[in-house]
């Protein structure tokens, strides 16, 4: 994780190949004359390591077993049944503070712990794996090495590699392949570690491992820190060949901003970019707060988001997970919680397409267990509740006066999606005079509420009104960045709860907040893999139980829930075959919960719905640099985001809501092509010099170019109609967010 953060895990990581029980009086120096050729010249797509490895942290006193396991080596639905294997191929076993000789290898291999518990999970769900013949690699970290020199401490390591082996492969492991070990210092500057590591090296290429509980050829891996970049002189020499490890994963340390010490400059799109350029990989970081701070949560979703963009969602990778993180996760009743355990999966199984966190409940309606948790929950304090929308503490879903919004982040634009029942003085006298439960006839012309969000500095800002005529509506209100971000700092040291009030109480039926960095979408890949593995999970429920979208084969219509009601919609729809139509739905043919569905009478015959999306046609687009996802161009189906490459030079903090420009930089503008024009506006700050020039991908001529100078705050770019657009820039300064807005809507057909 970083400089003084020795690792305390336990890196297991399985590899094919046999072991070669060494004697015990084989010297260092022997093993440099038997050394075969590293293969540390190879570029990461071309390791022969697993394509997923976890980091499995041991603490002593701390349990290891099969259910603590059991979320890694196979994906787990919501009742704790293994659905499908492997999770997780690799597994590294490690510790920070217990790795001391002999403790730390009688901890690797104690009765029904660490190695036996992963041995015992793995054979629990081997009727999941399509092949027979599966092994789960396993890397473990080298001890604390004894010794003031070089050579001592490389035989401390053959000491413990030689008794390790035999361990290993005594215990007689039907599911687990010993593929290496893992050099613990995360930064190998010492000139006397540098020795070590090379002797060690030496000793573990010069081994013949016995398959298939050894891999053929052991392995030595490294995991290095890039907070401060002290460490990139040693990954340069790796990667030309004078570092003798087998697979590197450089950290980005971008997750943890809030432990300043440098890692508030960390960048996570620099640090890929270096890494890829060495032909390294990198590792993709989480930890438990990562579930409980939301700009934390966004940043987690960057790594994900953003691998499709640079590719190294293709590459093996390391996943550092705080020691327990995913399992938790993976554990949680409350839905945007488990989410991130369900994403991780779908990222692994390269079928991650990014999404906001959904946070919410249905407080009306079937119960259900997840109900009846957050109804337990919504009693708890604002300094302890989960990360999510609650309603008041104590209040009761048939009278709410006041939401809770916890833990969004603050950094991005939110929207607020309720489904309700509100009751005006005249609804209330049609109701009594009707007997029903309200249908709204007693006047034309109903009171509004008012909805007020209260930032923290005390501020109040109207989020908007809402109709008092006791029928079922939903409606969508936008929370922007600027007003979260009242009285917070770039980074919050404290929790962050937002009250959300009421004028007049509301029979709440649903309440839901999400971001607007993505519009809601779905794509035929992830459908098919949550249609296999879990129906149940978050993505698979959108556009029915959740907002959200999806298509149905079977009946050849995009079927959305939890839409407004009020507003016009637009429903954009794209075939494998390249064939895409975007069409405006009048908000008259919405029913009151939000739910709808369209039939593309000129969908055409044959073809495949790869991709379908909804968002209100009178709201724009918005993207907040710096923040979600924002480099993953190949992603979005429509909106704004950057297209990173090696024109790219990023400086400054990389914190809140802004991608600094020196040099050049281009934005991808997906424009929908419902027929009506756009203007692309960018908020900006600490302008210098910026030229921009529009133009259609793919074509060199522009439609439109201009200049802004310092103290600028705003660009406007006319956008002539839909398509892809390329907007570039050369000079300096900083991108906050973009809106894409759309003119007069086109009358509905």
């Amino acid at each position: 994780m970083g400089p003084g953060d020795s690792r305390a895990v336990l890196f297991i990581g399985l590899v094919l190949g046999g072991i070669l029980l060494i004697g015990g009086d084989l010297a260092v120096a022997g093993a440099l004359a038997a050394a075969q050729p590293s293969e540390r010249s190879l570029p990461a797509a071309s390791w022969p390591v697993p394509a997923d490895t976890v980091l499995i942290y041991y603490r002593q006193g701390s349990s290891i077993d099969v259910s603590t396991l059991l979320p890694y080596v196979a994906y787990l639905n919501r009742n704790g049944e293994p659905q499908a294997a492997p999770f997780f191929d690799g597994f590294l076993f490690l510790s920070i503070s217990d790795r001391k000789s002999p403790h730390w290898e009688e901890a690797l291999f104690a009765p029904g712990q660490m190695l036996y518990a992963l041995e015992a999970a793995a054979a629990q769900v081997a009727g999941l794996q399509a092949d027979p013949d599966f092994r789960y690699q396993v890397y473990i970290s080298l001890p604390e090495l004894a010794g003031t020199t070089g050579e001592a401490r490389a035989e401390s390591a053959r000491k413990f590699v030689e008794e390790t082996r035999d361990r290993f492969a005594a215990a007689g492991f039907q599911h687990l392949q010993l593929a290496g070990y893992y050099w613990f210092d995360e930064g190998i500057r010492d000139p006397v570690n540098r020795k070590a590591a090379e002797l060690t090296a030496a000793y573990i290429h010069s081994l013949t491992g016995r398959e298939p509980v050894e891999r053929s050829r052991l392995l030595l891996v490294w995991i290095p820190y890039d907070v401060g970049h002290p460490n990139r002189p040693q990954v340069q020499e790796w990667a030309a060949g004078r570092l003798p490890l087998d697979a590197l994963w450089l950290q980005p340390n971008f997750l943890w901003a809030d432990r300043l010490r440098g890692y508030d400059t960390q960048d996570l799109d620099e640090t890929v970019t270096f890494a890829l350029g060495q032909g390294a990989s990198v590792e993709i970081e989480f930890d438990n707060g990562v579930a409980e701070r939301g700009w934390r949560t966004a940043r987690y979703h960057h790594y994900l988001a953003s691998g499709k963009t640079y590719g190294y969602s293709a590459l093996p990778l390391a996943y550092y997970e705080g020691g327990g993180g995913y399992a938790t996760v993976a554990r949680s009743p409350i839905s945007a919680l488990r989410q991130l355990y369900e994403e991780t999966f779908a990222f692994v199984r390269d079928r991650y397409a990014p999404r906001s966190l959904i946070l919410g409940a249905r407080w009306l309606g079937p119960g259900s267990g997840e109900f009846e948790a957050a109804l337990r929950l919504q009693f708890l304090s604002d300094s302890i509740i989960p990360q999510g929308l609650w309603i008041g503490r104590g209040e009761e879903p048939t009278a709410v006066t006041t939401l809770r919004l916890v833990e969004p982040d603050p950094n991005q634009t939110y929207w607020l999606i309720l489904t309700f029942r509100a009751f005006g003085p005249d609804a209330q006298k049609a109701q009594a005079a009707s007997g029903s439960s309200g249908n709204g006839s007693g006047s034309g012309r109903q009171a509004k509420g008012t909805i007020t969000l209260t930032a923290k500095d005390g501020s109040e800002v109207i989020l908007g009104t809402y109709p008092l005529d006791g029928e079922l509506h939903t409606r969508w209100y936008m929370i922007p960045s600027s007003v979260l971000k009242r009285g917070v700092d770039d980074i919050p040291v404290g929790r962050l709860s937002y009250h959300i009030t009421f004028s007049t109480p509301v029979e709440l039926h649903a309440s839901w907040a999400r971001s607007t960095q993505w519009v809601a979408s779905w794509d035929s890949q992830s459908a098919q893999l949550w249609a296999k593995t879990d129906p149940q999970a978050l993505v698979a429920q959108e556009g029915a139980l959740l907002p959200g979208v999806h298509w149905s084969e079977a009946e050849g219509k995009v079927i959305w829930s939890g839409a407004d009601d009020s507003r016009p919609l637009l429903v954009g729809i794209q075939t494998e075959e390249g064939w895409s139509r975007v069409y405006e739905i009048a908000p008259g043919t919405l029913a009151g919960d939000g739910s709808g569905s369209l039939k593309p009478a000129d969908l055409p015959a044959g073809s495949k719905v790869s991709t379908v999306w909804i968002h209100p046609a009178d709201a724009p687009f918005v993207t907040t640099f710096g923040s979600e996802g924002d480099t993953a161009a190949a992603w979005r189906p429509v909106g704004v985001s950057i297209l990173p490459g090696p024109a790219w030079k990023f400086t400054g903090k990389p914190v809140g809501t802004s991608r600094r420009i020196v040099g050049q930089g281009s934005l991808r503008v997906a424009v929908p092509g419902d027929g009506r024009p756009y203007t692309l506006r960018l908020r900006t700050t600490a302008v210098v010099k910026l030229d921009w020039k529009l133009r259609q991908q793919g074509d060199s001529a522009e439609v439109a170019s201009g200049r802004v100078g310092g103290g600028t705050s705003e660009i406007i770019v006319p956008v002539p109609g839909g398509g892809d657009w390329e907007l570039s820039f050369i000079g300096a300064g900083a991108l906050l967010e973009a809106w894409l807005e759309p003119g007069k809507p086109t009358p509905a057909e």
